[in-house]
C-alpha cells in the first residue's frame, strides 16, 4: 500500500473518502478512529491520519485527490502576534496549546463567484458520491 494523502482535518478526510469511493478506489485510513481520540495539532505517528491505497491505484488516487484539493477555497491560517504569544505561553506552562484566536486576513482575497462555484462543485461531488453508494 502506498501513502497518497495526509488530510488536514476530519472534514477533509471525509471528503477525500467520498472522492476515493466515487472513483471506486480501495483505500485504508491509518489512525482513523484512534487519531480522533486525541484532538489538537496533527503530530506524525501520534494522531495524524494517513490515506493509503494499493500500488496499482496510486496514480488514479493521486489525480482524484489533487482535483479535489484544487477546489479547496480555505484560506491559509495566519495568526496575529497576540495568538502566537498565547500559544507559546501555553506550551511553556502546560506543555500543550490550543490553536486559534484572531486571524489576519490573507492578502489573496478569493473572488466570491469562484468560491461559490467551487463550493457548488464540492457539494455536487458529495451528492453524486452518495447517490452512487446507494445504487
Amino acid at each position: 500500500m502506498v501513502t497518497v494523502a495526509y488530510p488536514y482535518d476530519d472534514i477533509e478526510l471525509m471528503f477525500l473518502e467520498c472522492v476515493l469511493t466515487r472513483e471506486q478506489i480501495p483505500y485504508f485510513v491509518v489512525g482513523k478512529n484512534f487519531g480522533s481520540i486525541y484532538p489538537g495539532p496533527q503530530i506524525a505517528s501520534y494522531n495524524e491520519k494517513i490515506i493509503k491505497v494499493p500500488d496499482e491505484y496510486c496514480q488514479q488516487a493521486t489525480t482524484a485527490i489533487n482535483e479535489f484539493r484544487d477546489l479547496d477555497v480555505r484560506k491559509e491560517k495566519v495568526y496575529c502576534n497576540k495568538s502566537k504569544l498565547r500559544m507559546f505561553a501555553e506550551i511553556l506552562l502546560f506543555w500543550w496549546f490550543i490553536p486559534g484566536g484572531c486571524r489576519k486576513s490573507s492578502n489573496n482575497q478569493i473572488n466570491k463567484d469562484a468560491q461559490l462555484n467551487a463550493e457548488h462543485r464540492v457539494g455536487r461531488l458529495l451528492f453524486e458520491t452518495l447517490c452512487a453508494t446507494k445504487s
